[in-house]
This record gives C-alpha cells, structure tokens and sequence, in this order.
C-alpha cells in the first residue's frame, strides 16, 4: 500500500510540474513575464487537481486525467500564442461558435513551431515517465483497507482545503480601487477577475487555470441565467433611465452644416476587405482614388477587429459581447439597426457577398428578414452568375480562399443593387468585399505573372506558364490585373503611401526578401483592382441609369492587410510593435454624386474598363463638397452615426457606441481583438504607449506610472477617463441586448420616463 501510494504521489508530482512548466514557457514566448501576478490562483488549482490524480484508487484512471488535462492546456497555450502574435488576442470559450470559419482563414505562417514542438517534446516526455513509472514500478493490485480510505480522505480533506484557502486569500489580496477612483474600472482587479473585459491582460493577472476557471463559469452563467420578471422590470427601468439621461444628437452637434444632406438619397455602404491605403492609388485604382480624392477623405480613420465585427459595426452601432447575434439574438427586435431605421425612412436595404451564406452565420444575420433587417440579401449560393455556383446554388468552390471577384457581383447584379421596393424611394445597399482578403502568395508559388520578369524563359514557355497559372493558383482570375502592375505605385490618397526602403544596399530586407514583399503586394493590389472594378461598373451603370446624382459612396475598412505582417513592412513599422496605430490607419471616404465629380480615364488600362467623366449637378450647393479631408480622429464605431447624422435621424447617442466623423465629436476605439486607442495613444491593458511629436513612442507600464509620484501625462490620464467610458456605455448596451429592449419599447415617438420626455431616435 505505502508503495502505491508514493507511485501515485509521483504521478501528481509530474502533473503539477508539467502544468506549471506549460504555464512558464507559454507565458515567456508571449512576452507576458514568466508567472501571472496572482500565481497563487495557479497554484491552488495545480494543486488541487494534482489531489485528484492522487487519490484516484485507478492508476490508468490517474493517467488518462492528468494526460486529458494537460493536452487540453497545451492546445489551449499554443492557440493563446498564435492569437497574440497575431492580434494580441487570447482565446475565451465565446469564440467557439465561430471555430468553423476561424480555421477556415488560419493559416501556417501565424503558427510557432518551436512552441508547438517544445510543448510536445514536454508533454511527451511527462507520459512516458508515467507509462515507465506504471511499467517498472511494480504495485500489487490491492484492495483499499478501512484506514487507508480514511488516509486518503484524510488528505483529500486537508489538500483541497490548503488550495481553497490559497485561492481564496489570493482573491484577498486582489488590489482595490483606492489610489485613482477616476480610473477605478482599470485599477479593480476584482472586476477585471470576474468580467474579464481587457482577456490578455486577465490571463497575465490571474494565470492559465485562473483565467480559464472564470471563463468557463461566465460561459455556464451566460448560458443558464435567467431573471424573475420583477428583476426584469428593474432591468428595464435602469435602461429607461440610462436612455434618458443621453444626449440627442441634434444638441450634441449643434448647427451642423451636415445634418440630413443626404436625406432621402440613395446610399452605397462598401467594407473593404483588408483595406489599405497604399492599396488605393491612381496608377492601379483610378476609380477609388478619384471618389476618395474628389470625396471626402477621414484620412485618420482607425479599425481592429476581426471582419464579423467590424461589418456589423456599421450596422448595430455597438456589438454584444455576451449575446451572438446570429444565435442568441436571432428572435430579437433590433429597431435600432442601420436597416431598419432607413426602413421606416423609406429606403429599401440589400446586401451582397460573394462568400456562402452560411460563413459567419450571415444567412442569419445579414439575411432577407434576418436579425440585421435587411430586405433582400445576395450570398454566393444565390448569385449564379458567380464563377463558384452552379445555376441550382450549388457551391463548387475549392475552399475558403477559392474567392469570388467582387466585380462579378456588381457587374452582373446591378438591377438587384440598386433595387426599390414599390413605395419606397430610395435604396441602401451594403457589399461585404472578399477579392483582397489574405494570403497573399499565390505570385511567389507560381511565379510573377506575365512572367516577362523571367529573362531565361523562352516565349514558349511564357505562354504554357500563362496558360496554367490560374489554375494552380488559390486566387484564380486576377490576370489582367497583374499584366498591368509592374512595380509599387506612387500617387496616393493624402500621402498615405507605401514606406518600404527597396534598395537592397539599405533595406533591412534581403534581395530575396523584397521580391517576394513584391510579389505579395503586387497579389494584393490586384485584389483592391478587382474591388475597384466593382466599383467602377456600379458607378458606370448608375450614370447610365440617371441614378449618379442621386446616389452617395461610403466605404471603410474592416481591419489592416496583416497577412504575412504586409501591414508592418509597407508602413515602415518594426515587427513587434503592436502599439503602433499606423498599423490600423485605414481608408475611409465618402463621395456623393449630388455635389462631387468624377472623371477616370481607362488609357492604359484592361478592355471593358470605364472611362467616366461625370460632372455633378443635381445638388452642388451641397455642404458635402469634396476634394477635401478630415483628419480628426474617426473609428469604426463612428460609421453607423456618421450615416445616420447624414440622413438627418435624429438619435439619442446613448444608443450607439460612436460619434459623427463630421461633427466635433471624438470617441476611443476599444478592439474586440486587442488594444483600446486613438490615433497616438494605445493601451493594451499593460502598457500605455504614447507617440510623441517626432514620431517616437514613450511606454509606460500602466501600474507602476499609475502607482508613482509623478503618474501619467495629463493627455493620458484624460485618455484613459474617455475610454472607459466605452465600457459604461457597453454594459448597458449589453443588458439591451439581453432583455431584447425594443420589443418593449417603442423605437420611435416620445417615452415619458420620471416626468421627463426623451427619445431613441426621430425620423429625418
């Protein structure tokens, strides 16, 4: 008995060891120290389940959990590093919903082999010394007599005693919120524990089994947590109150020159997929370099989010953290949508994406009739005329990456674009672009097409290499994109251009290493030229049509080109610094057809290109004059109550998580994947990065500043107050959503709440 005892001793010893080790190598590859701060949150759960595994009477029993266990922490700590390297982002068990589509786009380059391998040669090694132990340690099958089962008790008993006593009195010890109340949110580890509102700075709180321990019990609470209805009409009366107190966005804004100049006019809403401005150029996207440069440019507009998030932005306002839309909100009554709200103003709301619907739950969501209220929607199985869809809807694409162009949509589905339901006056219509979506390699595997860059290539071959390139590419069709890129552009929007030294005698990159930064780009400009041959054809048909004059552009980016860190080496931004926010610098612009002009010439350029020459006159006393920038800081929050304060809505700001780009309004940006910023400050939970006037970033470690004499900047500190804020705001935001509020609520009409008249919004 006393020698199964000690064998069992040592497989406990070898599991708490291998954890721990799991824990100090994930922590020290991710930069996040070696321990957590509060590492006896950590301890206490190694050491209970190492309790566990020592008083289960079964040896394989005592193997398989401690085996399960550990590999579940070692997928979870390699998963953990790929995300942070990559958006700084830690993974939560709200992301599982979405697993499908994020191992749809994953791709090698983001995975740290070395890791992976580290965490299996350990874990590999702390198996076979168990088999070995179980194999050469030899224990006579027993059977567990009276006092040995009250020895185990006995220091079950004591055991996860000591390790609940070691949690508790590490919560104990969390810090409060006694040296700065304004900053309180930031500086009370207890909410930061139990809410887990910044996740990478949680996990370096409170260590792997803390955070996750938390994770999973919200998960649970989310998942079963219901109210009594007399706790539901407190809830609600809380968000009657919350509304208000808001603002409405005519006090807000004042005398606004904007307000409801495009009130009744027909609105083109573009996400641009992986949108650069470099990617923006006259050399190789005439047609959206001369809307951005003959529009108006928000030349200091910013987004961090994965491309689900950053779309529905513009159509929530705000995003629910707690409640997916697409499932837990599918029966909801969203009134407040962009959809529906230009629904009760008269406008007939489509959508198009040249991906399946069923990608990200959109069927659901962007749907005809789905959560988002939109009346028509256009996915891949519905459009036929795309090249991966057969005539009955059936998909024959070869994979995720096998895309669609974004110019067959618009070229070929005109009349459903510009669609008008009778009784209706004008049409809103939204495209999720794919064309420039990474990766971006098909060039450096199959060689730089045309090929005439190959001098040792007989014409024969060019034209058998010609002939089979758009086979074997993952990106097929972008030919005559690529005969017409013959090196990086130099005409950009507001000198938003490429910074990258190509002289090999200078440049950090070697030869080899700038051709295929080349090659990559040159991949990713043809992607932005098939985006702008959309746009192009749409523009074209709309003249054509008499639409033009009475039809505005808004278009935004989702979120950086990042693949490859294309974003860091075209902007001239050292690897490894995350906190640098020309990285998420990205188009924005709006042009409108009433009061700015557009004139592109095709010389030079593919057969069936469009040359335009449209001068505006339907509304040139317009305020929306172009030619013009606004370089204010703008994110994506802002999209949804810049178009609805152009429409000339009236709404209550308490609604939305942003502020007009034309008023005088600012907001911080706070990225559901990692960092909360503006345009020269960012804080990701640990360390506060200011940019100074020469363009250099100050850091400061965010608790040890705090906690000085001398504290931050004044400019930070006021930074700091104004994004949290954006958590106030979110909070209630997040108990709308869950209480589905509007179907107990009027969006539209006065509400009297305490005596006091308020509104949600008010039409145009």
């Amino acid at each position: 008995m006393e020698k199964l005892l000690k064998k069992k001793a040592l497989y406990a010893l070898l599991y708490a060891v291998t954890a721990a080790l799991f824990e100090i190598i994930s922590f020290a590859v991710m930069g996040m120290g070696v321990i957590p701060s509060y590492w006896g949150i950590d301890l206490a759960f190694i050491l209970g389940i190492a309790l566990l595994i020592f008083i289960v009477p079964s040896e394989t029993a005592s193997i398989a959990i401690n085996g399960v266990l550990l590999f579940i922490q070692l997928v979870v700590c390699f998963i953990n590093e790929a995300l942070y390297s990559m958006s700084g982002m830690v993974f939560s068990l709200n992301m599982l919903n979405l697993a499908k589509e994020v191992g749809g786009v994953f791709n090698s380059e983001f995975v740290n082999w070395w890791l992976l391998a580290g965490l299996l040669l350990l874990y590999a090694a702390e198996m076979t010394g168990m088999i070995l132990l179980r194999r050469f340690i030899h224990t006579p099958r027993v059977r567990f007599a009276k006092n040995a089962v009250i020895l185990l008790l006995v220091c079950c008993i004591i055991g996860e005693n000591a390790a609940l006593i070691l949690y508790q009195a590490t919560v104990g010890s969390f810090r409060g919120t006694g040296i700065s109340d304004e900053l309180a949110d930031y500086n009370n580890d207890e909410l930061l524990y139990t809410t887990q509102f910044i996740p990478a700075k949680a996990l370096k709180k409170f260590g792997f089994f803390g955070f996750y321990f938390m994770n999973i019990s919200n998960a649970i609470g989310s998942l079963f947590g219901g109210d009594e209805p007399s706790e539901e009409r407190l809830e609600l009366s809380a968000l009657d109150s919350y509304f208000a107190e808001g603002e409405m966005s005519s006090s807000a804004y004042g005398d606004n020159i904007y307000t409801g100049t495009l009130e009744g006019k027909n609105i083109v809403l573009i996400v641009i997929e992986s949108g650069e401005w470099y990617g923006i150029n006259e050399e190789y996207t005439p047609t959206l370099y001369e809307m951005a440069t003959e529009g108006i440019a928000f030349t200091e507009y910013y987004a961090r989010d994965k491309t689900n998030h950053s779309e529905a932005l513009s159509v929530l306002g705000s995003y629910p953290v707690n409640s997916d839309p697409a499932t837990r909100l599918q029966d909801s009554d969203l009134a407040f949508t962009l959809p529906n709200l230009l629904g009760a103003a008269g406008y007939t709301s489509n959508y198009f994406h040249a991906n399946t619907r069923s990608f990200y739950n959109r069927d659901v969501t962007y749907g005809a009739g789905g959560v988002f209220g939109f009346d028509t929607a256009h996915f891949l199985d519905d459009m036929p005329a795309l090249d991966n869809c057969d005539e009955d809807g059936t998909i024959v694409k070869d994979g995720f990456y096998d895309f669609d162009k974004d110019a067959q949509v618009t070229e070929n589905y005109f009349p459903e674009y510009t669609y008008k339901a009778e009784g209706d006056g004008a049409f809103f219509s939204m495209q999720m672009t794919l064309s420039s979506h990474g990766g971006y390699d098909d060039l450096i595997e199959n060689g730089d097409y045309p090929f005439e860059t190959y001098p040792d290539m007989t014409e024969e071959e060019r034209a058998e290499a010609r002939e089979r390139f758009s086979e074997e590419c993952t990106v097929k069709g972008f030919e005559k994109y690529y005969e017409i890129i013959d090196d990086y552009p130099q005409t950009f929007v507001a000198d938003k251009g490429i910074f990258l030294d190509t002289d090999p005698g200078t440049s950090p990159y070697s030869e080899e290493e700038l051709w295929n930064i080349y090659l990559r780009y040159k991949r990713y400009q043809a992607g932005l030229m098939d985006l702008d041959e959309a746009v192009n054809s749409l523009v074209y048909d709309l003249e054509r049509t008499g639409q033009l004059d009475d039809t505005a552009f808004f278009f935004y980016a989702d979120h950086s080109a990042y693949y490859h860190n294309q974003n860091y080496i075209l902007k001239g931004v050292p690897e490894g610094e995350p906190w640098n926010t020309a990285l998420y610098n990205l188009p924005c612009f709006l042009w409108y057809g009433g009061s700015m002009d557009c004139k592109v010439s095709a010389d030079g350029f593919y057969e069936g290109y469009h040359a335009m020459d449209f001068t505006a006159s339907e509304n040139t006393d317009s305020p929306l004059q172009g030619g013009r920038t606004v370089d204010k800081f703008a994110c994506t929050f802002d999209v949804m109550p810049t178009l609805l304060h152009l429409v000339g809505f009236d709404y209550n700001l308490n609604l939305f998580q942003g502020v007009s780009m034309l008023s005088d309004r600012t907001s911080v940006f706070v990225s559901r994947e990692s960092g909360i910023f503006t345009n020269d400050i960012y804080y990701d939970g640990i360390t506060v990065s200011v940019k100074e006037a020469d363009g250099s970033w100050t850091q400061y470690d965010y608790e040890s500043t705090l906690y000085s004499e001398e504290g931050f900047p004044e400019n930070v500190t006021e930074f700091l107050k104004d994004s949290l804020q954006y958590y106030g705001k979110q909070e209630m935001l997040e108990e709308m959503y869950r209480l589905d509020y509007f179907s107990k609520r009027p969006i539209f009409g006065n509400v009297v709440k305490d005596g006091q008249v308020f509104r949600y919004v008010r039409l145009p």
